[in-house]
């Protein structure tokens, strides 16, 4: 409950998910950053919010395992910064 508790009231869209990509939880921040709400974000692959053209080299890098490795969830995270009104 803390951690759910934490993601809601960040300052910063917060993204988490499982070890095979799939969405599991979206802040109100990633709401307001992303556009989608969370009933149609959860549950879905992080290609949802991965522009296109970048979709293919995405999957390739998740599944290199970074992401997949046995270690504490917390432990694998990336830090995105939007360009409004460009792809980023």
């Amino acid at each position: 409950m803390f951690f759910t508790d934490v993601v809601a009231a960040a300052g910063d869209a917060v993204i988490t998910t499982d070890s095979t990509g799939h969405i599991t939880s979206w802040n109100p921040e990633a709401q307001a950053l992303l556009g989608f709400l969370p009933e149609q974000a959860i549950g879905q692959t992080l290609a949802l919010i991965v522009p296109e053209p970048y979709r293919p080299r995405h999957v390739a890098g998740f599944h290199r395992g970074h992401c997949l490795w046995p270690r504490a969830a917390l432990s694998c995270w990336r830090e995105v910064m939007p360009s409004f009104g460009k792809t980023w």
